[in-house]
């Protein structure tokens, strides 16, 4: 009898702490990941506090409507959680060739992702941020293309921030 009831407590104690033994986290990563993206450019061009890369995320393909820029004098970039990733994001790259600070002047070079290189159309394709805590691109712009003149972004939009 004492047997009985010493197998009912022990499979009772057993079922009562399989939750806590055997759980699975269920719920999801509700905070944007910090991005790092490495870029290898053309030599003999290294970043510098002169001479800066930006990521641009832009709200279309059409290479003209920035939504957030960064910017940095290494090869790498950091993107801290910004509450955007949801959204279909367009990202390019440009690096400040002329070195005066500008990311759209004329002539500097820039890459959009998956190598875009013709502004003259909206072709840029959709970067899909995944749900992990960091996310890390690399992008080689070992052939980029020069900004053309006919810029669609002029240094007067206000509608772009560059973080530093």
């Amino acid at each position: 009898m004492k047997k009985k009831f010493l197998r009912i407590i022990l499979i009772g104690v057993f079922i009562v702490s399989m939750p806590l033994v055997f759980s699975c986290d269920t719920e999801t990563n509700n905070s944007p990941p910090c991005i790092m993206i490495n870029v290898t450019l053309a030599a003999p061009e290294v970043p510098s506090s002169t001479n800066k890369l930006y990521v641009v995320f832009h709200g279309a393909s059409n290479w003209a409507s920035p939504l957030l820029t960064v910017a940095s004098d290494t090869n790498t970039i950091v993107i801290p959680p910004v509450d955007i990733w949801k959204t279909a994001l367009f990202m390019e790259i440009i690096y400040d060739l002329k070195g005066n600070g500008n990311p759209y002047e004329t002539g500097n070079w820039y890459q959009g992702w998956y190598r875009k290189l013709d502004r003259a159309t909206p072709n840029l394709t959709a970067f899909v941020v995944p749900e992990i805590p960091i996310v890390f691109l690399s992008i080689a712009m070992d052939k980029p293309a020069d900004l053309p003149l006919a810029n669609p972004i002029t240094p007067a939009d206000a509608n772009y921030n560059v973080i530093p």
